[in-house]
C-alpha cells in the first residue's frame, strides 16, 4: 500500500512498508550496531502467524544479529465471524 524511508545523514535509517493488513518498520542505529523492527500482521480474517514466522526468520537470516530480543505481541484472537443476527 505504502512506504517511507528516511536516512539520516550522519548514521542510520527509519522506515515503513504498510501492506493491507500489515506492516513492518525499521530502525538502524549503526554506531551501535542495532536495528529494531515491529512486525506487525493482522489475524483479522485467518490465522497468519506462519507467515510472521516466516517473514521474521527472513529478517534474522537477513540482518545476522548476535543477540535477539524478541517480543511477541498477541493482539486478539481468531474468530469465527458472528451471523448477521448476532450483532
Amino acid at each position: 500500500v505504502a512506504e517511507a524511508f528516511h536516512q539520516f545523514p550522519a548514521a542510520g535509517a527509519t522506515g515503513a512498508l504498510v501492506l493491507a493488513e500489515s506492516h513492518l518498520a525499521i530502525h538502524t542505529w549503526p554506531e551501535l550496531n542495532a536495528v529494531t523492527l515491529d512486525l506487525y500482521v493482522c489475524n483479522h480474517s485467518r490465522d497468519n502467524r506462519a507467515a510472521a514466522e516466516a517473514a521474521y526468520e527472513a529478517l534474522r537470516a537477513e540482518f545476522k544479529p548476535q543477540r535477539v530480543v524478541r517480543h511477541d505481541v498477541k493482539r486478539g484472537a481468531i474468530q469465527p465471524a458472528l451471523p448477521a443476527s448476532a450483532h
